[in-house]
């Protein structure tokens, strides 16, 4: 816990705009495989913003679970042999030409170790 009042709401406002950001992606339209990230994104930093906040403890087991179940998403994303879910390529005239733009595998490992790290 952050004993400094000002720090600590300042982090709050910073997780808590991401994880309106993921909520607001999450619910877009894209394949659900990228819905699901960043639904479990929004998901890791909601929790990590009740963390923040004085007063009693979070069960640790809960976290744990969901938390490692979390990260062994990305972790079976990451080692499928599509990472990136289908239709995710940019446009022939656009500057990355073909390349594409949804998640690879070592963004997809990161976010695994981002989900291990919060248990």
């Amino acid at each position: 816990m952050i004993e400094n009042g000002f720090l600590r709401w300042g982090l709050t406002a910073l997780l808590l705009s991401a994880s309106l950001y993921a909520v607001f992606r999450a619910g877009r339209k894209s394949p659900a495989t990228t819905r699901v990230d960043f639904g479990l994104h929004a998901a890791m930093l909601s929790a990590m913003v009740l963390m923040l906040a004085p007063g009693p403890g979070w069960p640790a087991l809960p976290q744990i679970l969901f938390f490692g179940l979390a990260a062994w998403w990305f972790i079976l994303r990451a080692v499928s042999r599509r990472p990136v879910p289908a239709g995710m390529h940019a446009p022939a005239s656009g500057p990355a030409k073909g390349r594409r733009t949804g998640a690879g595998r070592g963004t997809l490992l990161y976010n695994a170790l981002t989900m291990a790290a919060s248990m």
